[in-house]
Order: structure tokens, then C-alpha cells, then sequence
């Protein structure tokens, strides 16, 4: 896929993926960071579900790039927060598109985070019982 980002290096590649809950191995959470657009990880049916990368240290984030899951279910990412946090778990950087309430298009980028030093990148569906899925996560400085 072509890239869309400021950066050049994905800093969430391969990194580690924790969440709120797993589905099953068919969509394992490595599947958020490896890089490959065609596979998706997912989580059990659950009120705000979650997932999130620990970069393994802080960097400036510029641009993150949320990949939507393109065989099914694409509504599933409807109502989403993407919180950025710092090495201590404080907020340093917050989205929300619980208004917006529309399904999430092949990709779609935060620009202008770069501001905010960060360590992890957290999704979150907010106030539904839903599965969360998602085919990627990538974020650059």
C-alpha cells in the first residue's frame, strides 16, 4: 500500500500490542504492527474495548495512521477515541470522533500530533459493547 505519512520509519512496527481483550488466534494482536494491511487483529464482544502500542520509548508523533479492516465489519471502528499517552501513562494528546459516527475509510491519519511526546497509542471505542477491530496501527515522528 502507498505510504500516506510525514515520516519515513513506522515506529509502532512491530511493536508490542497490548488490549482489552482477544477474540481468538485467528486475529492475534500482532496483526495491528506487522505491516501487513490484509489481516486485522480483534477483540471480544465488550463495553469499550480497547487496544494499544508501547513504542518502547517516547518519540514526537507526528502522524498516526489507523488502517480499517477491509473483508468485514468495517463499522465496528465507529465511535472511536485514539488517546496519546507519555512513558508515565499521563494524556498528552487526545482524539475523539464519537460525533463524526462514521465508518472509518481504508486509512485515517492524525496529522499535527507531532506537538506531544509520546510513548504509547491507545484506540478506544467509547460507550459501546462492541468487538474493536482493525487491520493496522502506524505511527511516525
Amino acid at each position: 500500500s502507498p505510504s500516506v505519512a510525514c515520516g519515513t520509519t513506522n515506529l509502532a512496527f512491530k511493536r508490542l500490542v497490548t488490549s482489552s481483550s482477544t477474540y481468538s488466534s485467528h486475529y492475534p494482536l500482532s496483526a495491528l504492527t506487522d505491516g501487513i494491511t490484509s489481516n486485522s487483529m480483534h477483540t471480544a464482544l465488550e463495553t469499550n474495548p480497547w487496544v494499544e502500542i508501547d513504542l518502547g520509548e517516547e518519540y514526537h508523533v507526528g502522524d498516526i495512521i489507523l488502517r480499517n479492516r477491509q473483508d468485514c465489519c468495517p463499522e465496528r471502528i465507529e465511535g472511536f477515541k485514539v488517546q496519546i499517552l507519555d512513558s508515565n501513562r499521563e494524556q498528552v494528546g487526545y482524539f475523539h470522533y464519537r460525533e463524526w459516527n462514521s465508518v472509518l475509510p481504508i486509512y485515517r491519519r492524525f496529522v499535527g500530533a507531532g506537538r506531544y511526546r509520546a510513548r504509547f497509542v491507545r484506540v478506544t471505542l467509547v460507550d459501546k459493547t462492541q468487538h474493536l477491530s482493525l487491520s493496522e496501527i502506524e505511527v511516525y515522528e
